[in-house]
């Protein structure tokens, strides 16, 4: 957990791991910096930063991590969503006793305190999860990996860029 080893780093899958300092961004490829960016800084300033100066517990850590997991969204059933919010119900109040049992000195109010304040997070996690998503569902749809030339660079990682050609300034065939 990135938070308890104190890295300067954020972990991907496979292994990978992406600098939280942006100084050495210079050194990884554009492409990749533009399509991480903004979730990294995202997660550094309003996640990380947090859960460091909580010292927030492998427990808490892992139940957050269910919680979010078990969080419906609003393309399922009524059914399903009702299966979720059951699950997450329950997690949560495994997360509100690990956090009353793991502080037996606290007051009511700073367990409640510190029980709003890990669970305020989880709306930072699902921002990031759209941030991702909308990066890469696209490039997974249409196979991105395999396409040669700069036409899905200039599309989708231009696509906000004033300063290169509105595809609209295109004359096709």
């Amino acid at each position: 957990m990135v938070a308890k080893r104190n890295d300067d780093e954020i972990p991907f899958g496979g292994g990978a791991y992406f600098p939280m300092d942006t100084s050495c961004w210079s050194e990884i490829d554009p492409i990749i910096v533009k399509l991480h960016g903004e979730v990294l800084h995202l997660l550094a300033t309003n996640f990380i930063q947090e859960i460091r100066e909580m010292k927030i517990t492998e427990a808490e850590y892992a139940l957050l991590r269910v919680i979010s997991f078990f969080t419906p969204e609003n393309h399922i059933s009524r059914e399903a969503m009702n299966k979720l919010n059951s699950f997450k119900l329950k997690y949560i109040n495994a997360f509100n006793a690990v956090v009353y049992y793991s502080n037996p000195g606290l007051q009511a109010i700073e367990i409640s305190k510190r029980v709003s304040r890990l669970i305020g997070l989880l709306p930072v996690i699902e921002q990031a999860t759209r941030l991702v998503d909308d990066a890469f569902v696209t490039a997974t749809l249409f196979n991105w990996a395999d396409m040669q030339g700069s036409l899905p660079y200039e599309m989708y990682m231009k696509k906000n860029d004033n300063t290169s050609a509105q595809i609209s300034s295109f004359t096709l065939f």
